[in-house]
């Protein structure tokens, strides 16, 4: 192959590479805490799972968030 072509694969992949560290960096280093997808609750001394309503507002404002509660 020619070194045009290397240079157009590289120039393809260049952004996914960034976006891999930046993702891989942000890991490792703590910049986003994971939030579980559902929570334990206990009612009447029963262990029951609920949506976790902090997911919803990670991408939602306070006043879209229309989630059911027990």
């Amino acid at each position: 192959m020619k070194r045009q072509t290397y240079m157009k694969i590289a120039m393809a992949l260049i952004p996914f590479l960034f976006l891999l560290l930046l993702e891989g960096g942000l890991r490792l280093w703590g910049g986003f805490a994971r939030e579980p997808l559902f929570r334990e609750v206990r009612q009447l001394g029963k262990a029951l799972y609920q949506v976790n309503p902090e997911v919803a507002r990670r991408y939602f404002g306070p006043g879209t968030v229309a989630l059911p509660t027990l």
